[in-house]
């Protein structure tokens, strides 16, 4: 934590810190966003721009691309950029084009695959599939809506059964290992998309949500309004009976009580919770120990010690405020 450089905001100026607070690339952006495999995202008289830790631009519009959108960044060292017409294609770190500009979207590569998408004319729609770093369709372009990576092998798919939509698991060789059974969801952002971590899936059906293995059998009952991502063995749950939310493990037993009125699953070791009388942001850990207090309207998760609070900056694990 100590040796990396962090998104520091003074004034309406955004610039980068070292962890004392000391400037060390100067405030002169509109915005940024934290280095990913030493480069970073940020925006300069409303254009959208790569640096690296020295703060030089490195990729800009001079090279008829842009980062594919504010929070791009690289991933296994390739990142989505966004041509000049509005498609999509890929770039190393020297700014190189290594995968043409022929999609209409994308997300970021993971486990050595991307979520690509273009659009159809002719069914005036878009189709979605996958894609490996030699641009090989993986997954083929043919499905309504994918999650945004592959997770421990598997990627979550909606597909059309009998005239409803329903989600479902393939694997990389594309075979379809858990069927489409599972229904869309109206109350989660990310609607019915599932992901697996720590060999758990959370799904959607009948109104409730519960827990797959790798096989499609349940192993967390359809019991929850919501339920997360496992973490250490332990995920958020929204109970259907006192509509709080609290944590479980993987057997289903009250990990850390139900009196949030929300709860986000442990990133970093940290979870962000809302007070349930205050309706203020804080984090947590583990031991259910509020590390951060309840001092922000709205925060992100953790990512890489770092999480984003209200419109003012970062904070680290420590509650440290990064501005001025």
């Amino acid at each position: 934590m100590n040796n990396i450089i962090i998104p520091y905001r003074k004034n309406d100026k955004w610039g980068f810190s070292n962890h004392k607070k000391e400037v060390v690339i100067d405030c002169v952006f509109d915005d940024v966003e934290p280095f990913n495999e030493g480069l970073a995202v940020v925006i300069r008289n409303g254009t959208l721009e790569f640096i690296n830790q020295n703060g030089e631009t490195v990729i800009n519009s001079a090279n008829q691309y842009y980062p594919h959108h504010a929070g791009s960044s690289f991933h296994e060292g390739i990142s989505a950029v966004r041509s000049i017409d509005n498609k999509t294609g890929f770039i190393n770190k020297s700014g190189e084009v290594i995968i043409g500009f022929d999609y209409s979207n994308a997300t970021h590569f993971h486990e050595g695959l991307c979520v690509v998408s273009f659009y159809d004319k002719k069914q005036n729609e878009h189709k979605y599939g996958c894609i490996n770093k030699r641009n090989e369709e993986v997954i083929p372009l043919q499905f309504y809506e994918v999650a945004k990576y592959f997770s421990e092998g598997f990627l979550s798919i909606k597909m059309d059964v009998d005239g409803e939509f329903k989600w479902g698991f393939v694997n990389i060789h594309n075979q379809n290992v858990i069927d489409c059974v599972y229904d869309n969801s109206s109350n989660r952002r990310d609607y019915a998309e599932s992901y697996f971590h720590e060999g758990v899936a959370t799904v959607y059906k009948d109104y409730r949500y519960g827990g797959i293995d790798f096989n499609g059998k349940i192993i967390i009952p359809f019991l929850y309004q919501d339920l997360g991502d496992f973490s250490n063995g332990v995920t958020n749950a929204l109970s259907s009976d006192s509509m709080l939310y609290g944590y479980i493990d993987m057997q289903g037993k009250t990990f850390i009580p139900f009196k949030y009125k929300f709860a986000s699953s442990f990133k970093d070791g940290l979870a962000k919770v809302v007070d349930n009388k205050t309706q203020k942001v804080g984090f947590i850990n583990m031991a259910d120990e509020l590390v951060i207090p309840f001092n922000y309207d709205r925060a992100s998760d953790f990512e890489n010690g770092l999480a984003r609070v209200d419109s003012k900056g970062y904070i680290n694990s420590e509650g440290t405020q990064f501005w001025e």
